[in-house]
């Protein structure tokens, strides 16, 4: 029952949601256009998904490490967009809960994500460009790494189509400020069923 209501939810949502954009583009003001446009070609990640998220071992194979279901919805007129966990499905119940934030820069032409979780409460930025219906950002320009002991930092790239059916993200780590790039996590989002 919970399921039918959320998905329920996601679709007026949804619907709402280009409605909005249909009926009331030219009620935006100027300075808000140009965003709105580059935001609604991430309008394929809206919806209510299951996110399995995976992290890679040694030996290169995938390790489950949890399954949630998230919603992803547009508020401000369109101008954000947000990922939040609603049900932890599988996992450990006392990992971090994650809440993302998509933006458009109209200034620096570039989209910014903002990552905060509930385990250090540290908000991680990426920026970064959509091309050939794919994402990518890196949070290299941003300072917002994660530090190591003896002065090292790890920095992160995150990549993911917003035009398909469900969505792959691939989370790859660095260790010299992006020169290499190894894979470390990846989170596969596929349309929340009926249940």
């Amino acid at each position: 029952m919970f399921h039918h209501r959320m998905l329920a939810k996601a679709i007026l949502t949804i619907i709402t949601a280009f409605a909005f954009t249909a009926a009331f583009a030219e009620d935006l003001p100027e300075t808000a256009k140009a965003p709105a446009a580059a935001m609604a070609k991430l309008d394929a990640l809206q919806g209510e998904w299951k996110a399995v998220t995976e992290i890679i071992q040694s030996d290169g194979v995938w390790q489950e490490q949890s399954v949630t279901l998230v919603v992803i919805e547009k508020s401000l007129g369109g101008l954000l967009l947000t990922e939040s966990e609603i049900e932890r499905i599988s996992g450990d119940a006392t990992s971090p809960q994650l809440k993302i934030d998509y933006t458009f820069d109209q200034y620096r032409k570039v989209y910014r994500v903002s990552v905060i979780d509930s385990g250090w409460g540290i908000m991680d930025i990426y920026e970064g460009d959509l091309e050939d219906g794919a994402i990518s950002l890196t949070n290299i320009r941003s300072g917002t790494s994660f530090p190591l002991e003896g002065g090292g930092e790890l920095f992160f790239r995150l990549n993911m189509p917003v035009s398909e059916d469900k969505h792959v993200l691939d989370i790859n780590l660095s260790a010299d400020k992006g020169e290499t790039w190894q894979p470390f996590y990846r989170v596969t989002y596929t349309p929340a069923k009926l249940e």
